[in-house]
């Protein structure tokens, strides 16, 4: 079986952890414990009802394991953690490297260039445009080392938004999509 050349890539998706999974994951485990004795040493309630306790704590348990995308360039925008941003409202993505460069995949912030004008993105109270920055980017976040591979965020962000793509590094720019 072979696929159209123009079949565009998946979404690109980053996920990471926040420290908060520290304090959820202990809770979750002296919830489900609490539920379970309560439910069968306290009410001698069935064994299915205890079992349905534990499940809906290891549904948590999994959400504090597997965090929301931070970022993700899919079909319906750019989201950057809270932020999201349909792909009409995007001039161009940045990726920006730090200027001193030790390793081969070093931390990096991505941010987004927004027409003038475009409606606020959802997750966002207020946008700042600078007349004298044409290149100011009014959303970015930061990702630590090896987090995001430009190649196929760009990839996917020409296939998605039909947007540039722009790598700053050290205050020089090039179009990398």
């Amino acid at each position: 079986m072979t696929f159209p050349p123009s079949s565009p890539p998946g979404p690109y998706v980053v996920r990471e952890r926040s420290s908060r999974w520290i304090l959820e994951l202990p809770v979750a485990v002296v919830f489900g414990a609490g539920w379970y004795l309560f439910s069968t040493r306290v009410v001698h309630a069935s064994a299915l009802f205890a079992l349905a306790g534990l499940c809906l704590v290891g549904y948590g348990v999994f959400r504090t394991i597997r965090p929301a995308p931070t970022l993700e360039a899919g079909p319906d925008g750019f989201r950057l953690g809270k932020v999201s941003v349909p792909w009409t409202s995007i001039r161009a993505v940045v990726i920006v490297l730090p200027t001193g460069r030790t390793g081969p995949s070093p931390a990096v912030e991505v941010g987004l260039r927004l027409h003038h004008g475009a409606p606020l993105p959802a997750g966002m109270d207020s946008v700042v445009y600078d007349p004298g920055d044409s290149n100011a980017m009014q959303a970015s976040r930061s990702f630590g080392a090896g987090r995001v591979d430009p190649e196929p965020l760009a990839a996917a962000v020409v296939a998605y938004g039909r947007v540039a793509v722009v790598e700053s590094a050290a205050g020089a720019e090039r179009r990398i999509g």
